[in-house]
């Protein structure tokens, strides 16, 4: 299992050869920080550039191409359908490898269908799919505090296990690497404690990456 880093465009300053990272240009981003960052990203020196995996969203913004065009990974952020998969796929460069990053309810119930989809668009370049609305460090506790409905978009709230095994099950059917996340909420750090449990726990639910943010609250 590996890491990969999660920033917001404010972030990109830190960012340097060789630590992968996911740059936030849909979830948390306002749309003028996401265009500023688009245009830094697509300027940055190759190397680093690299290393880079935008987080797309599914609105066509003036810069989307743009920053696409210069990545080797894009994350493509709240796939819902099969339909709206499609579309997304045929915008994506025709280097550019893809994860599929689902949102709510409809796409996990259309998990397959959108993989299917991504899988005849990209002609092979489909490499994970990561179930957004799942805080693991949240999913892991034995009393998340919060239950989790399969209709809501709530990035804060626990997924029971059945959506890590449906996850995993369309991952794996598929050879697809199964992406989690920890802690994109920016509010407090995790203790050291408990993301070492959240970890372990990811490894033993047989994910292959965990995004992980290192800011803390403001």
């Amino acid at each position: 299992m590996r890491s990969v880093r999660w920033m917001l465009p404010e972030d990109l300053a830190t960012l340097g050869p060789g630590i992968v990272s996911v740059v936030d240009l849909s979830e948390y981003a306002h749309p003028l920080a996401a265009a500023r960052a688009a245009e830094a990203i697509a300027s940055l020196p190759e190397a680093t550039r690299g290393s880079v995996i935008p987080l797309l969203p599914p609105d066509e913004a003036p810069w989307w191409r743009r920053v696409a065009e210069g990545a080797q990974t894009v994350a493509l952020d709240r796939l819902r359908d099969a339909s709206q998969a499609a579309a997304l796929a045929d915008r994506v460069p025709p280097h550019a490898r893809v994860v599929a990053r689902l949102r709510g309810g409809a796409a996990l119930h259309h998990a397959e269908p959108i993989v299917e989809a991504l899988r005849d668009a990209l002609d092979g370049r489909l490499t994970g799919i990561w179930y957004a609305a799942a805080d693991l460090l949240v999913d892991f506790r034995d009393d998340p505090g919060a239950h989790y409905f399969v209709d809501l978009d709530e990035p804060r709230l626990a997924a029971p296990g059945w959506v890590r095994s449906r996850c995993l099950t369309v991952a794996r059917a598929h050879g697809l690497e199964l992406w989690g996340q920890l802690d994109l909420s920016f509010d407090d750090p995790p203790a050291a404690e408990e993301l070492g449990r959240a970890w372990r726990l990811a490894e033993a639910a047989a994910f292959d990456v965990l995004v992980e943010s290192d800011r803390g609250g403001d």
